[in-house]
């Protein structure tokens, strides 16, 4: 099996999701490490701007901190 048999979640059954969780499962093995290569992904590209992506998500971050902002 390399997909799901359903087009439509009504029409699932118990393989496609022992199917679906082993797949997840794999895939989040890897998602710090491709969270952190997003972020510093946003350092590079785009040049001729005064702050990079990084840079200005920093700056907006700071800002709304100052500003009381709810984290969320």
């Amino acid at each position: 099996m390399d997909h799901v048999k359903f087009t439509q979640m009504r029409d699932s059954d118990r393989e496609d999701y022992i199917f679906l969780t082993d797949h997840e499962l794999e895939y989040t093995k890897g998602m710090a490490d491709r969270l952190l290569t997003a972020l510093f992904d946003l350092d590079k590209g785009l040049s001729g701007y005064q702050v990079t992506r990084f840079g200005h998500s920093l700056q907006s971050v700071t800002c709304a901190l100052n500003d009381g902002a709810d984290v969320d």
